[in-house]
């Protein structure tokens, strides 16, 4: 419990980083809850799903119906038609009867939800607009279903990256002047059997994995694309080493990949299903994607997917301070999505922040000299979220570095984008360049 003269933070996320919570409030202590589902709570448990869920390259849609409908089966047997109950809207009020039971009088008690956690914080301020002192949205998850439009999301994101080469001076001597240009042919070069080491959907799906690992690592996708049409025995080596990276991601321990598509099929996707047939019309012209939507689409069909409540496509009546931050280059949430949902938010002290040149979670996804400054804004909200916030940090966000100077790519070469002594001859141990976090390619808070 809060000592006197503290105030507590609940992280409805599991890849909050307390230590900068509190080292920016230092009186704060920060819980944890586990989301319905996941955790050391009642998981969901079907292990053929986890693969599916956690996936960094295409999936076969062909194989989705054999992985997932005994999963409906075991799990409809075992709940007996209670699945809707795990659900964001469950889940949150967990959170609020929590905070309830402990909460000292005039103590400070606020929220903070990321990715997923946005919608399940969204969930606990529509059914408890007066209780928190202040609510985080972190890469807002907007109340329109969008699931599959999530690779229309990657590819415009990867093209706004590959736009920014385009005006440095380093990456457009390797590119040249259309940067998307070049990665379009390459495109075209790839579905004609330009270097082999895997088939074109492959390398798409690579790239988008690269996009989604962190704010340096997206900026290692044009050297990429550039290894991948010079294509040498070196440059495979490194292609090698990625996927072979790729795809030992893995998630942590809280995972469920049951509670997932539960909250998919329930309340992230479009209704109707998209039929196979739009789903990859759809996905055909883009140059980035997961390659992963037409599975899913197989895997909802045959979810029991809960009814919509009275909480879904609408908002709060609350007077709450609540700060939101997004970014244009945020691959996973649609900026879009994000914009409409801070329209809804606009009373003194609701406040949506833009940090132009972050990356998926702001809260440590847009380095400055001087730390993240997603987390210097919201630890100016947590000591008082009813002062005026000073968002100058958004200029000082380091800017695209293409060139990595210095940096070995994979752990395979000398440098990100030309050839030398190869370092190690297996795939990399640890990362890229930074930390990648835990939920590289769709995130999910507790879900994923």
């Amino acid at each position: 419990m809060a000592s006197a003269g503290r105030s507590r933070l609940f992280g409805i996320e599991h890849r909050v980083p307390i230590a900068s919570f509190q080292a920016a409030a230092p009186d704060l202590d920060v819980y944890i809850p586990d989301h319905r589902g996941t955790g050391l709570s009642e998981r969901l448990v079907c292990d053929s799903l986890d693969p599916i869920a956690t996936a960094s390259g295409p999936l076969d849609p062909t194989k989705t119906p054999a992985l997932v409908q005994p999963c409906v089966t075991g799990l409809g047997t075992q709940w007996a038609g209670d699945l809707e109950f795990f659900s964001a809207t469950d889940a949150a009020r967990d959170v609020g009867e929590l905070i309830g039971f402990t909460k000292k009088p005039n103590e400070q008690v606020y929220v903070f939800g990321v990715s997923y956690g946005t919608r399940w914080a969204h969930r606990y301020l529509q059914q408890y607009p007066t209780q928190a002192s202040g609510v985080v949205f972190d890469s807002i998850l907007g109340e329109s279903p969008d699931w599959f439009k999530f690779d229309e999301h990657i590819d415009t994101a990867a093209h706004a990256i590959f736009d920014a080469c385009k005006t440095d001076a380093y990456c457009s001597g390797k590119l040249g002047a259309d940067p998307w240009g070049f990665l379009g042919t390459l495109m075209t070069k790839l579905g004609t059997g330009h270097c082999p080491v895997v088939q074109k959907d492959d390398y798409r799906a690579l790239l988008s994995f690269m996009l989604q690992a962190g704010f340096a690592n997206r900026s290692l996708m044009p050297a990429l694309a550039y290894r991948i049409d010079r294509c040498d025995a070196t440059d495979q080596m490194v292609i090698q080493n990625l996927l072979a990276f790729a795809a030992a991601s893995s998630s942590a321990d809280f995972f469920s990949g049951a509670l997932h598509f539960n909250v998919v099929a329930g309340e992230l996707a479009e209704r109707p299903t998209p039929t196979q047939a739009q789903i990859s019309a759809s996905e055909a012209p883009l140059l980035v994607t997961s390659l992963q939507l037409g599975a899913y689409g197989k895997a909802i069909e045959l979810w029991p997917a809960y009814a919509h409540d009275s909480f879904f496509g609408t908002y709060a009546t609350t007077t709450t301070p609540i700060l939101m931050l997004e970014s244009p280059l945020d691959a996973q949430t649609a900026f879009a999505g994000a914009s409409d949902f801070a329209s809804h938010y606009t009373q003194a002290h609701q406040t949506f922040v833009v940090i132009d040149r972050g990356s998926h979670g702001l809260v440590n996804q847009s380095p400055t000299a001087n730390g993240d400054c997603g987390m210097n804004v919201i630890g100016q909200f947590l000591i008082d979220p009813t002062k005026t916030l000073d968002t100058s940090c958004n200029a000082d966000v380091l800017p695209l570095d293409f060139e990595h100077k210095g940096e070995s790519f994979g752990q395979g070469t000398k440098n990100v984008w030309d050839n030398g002594v190869m370092l190690t001859a297996g795939p990399p141990t640890k990362n890229l360049l930074l930390t990648i976090p835990v939920e590289a390619a769709k995130s999910f808070g507790g879900i994923r």
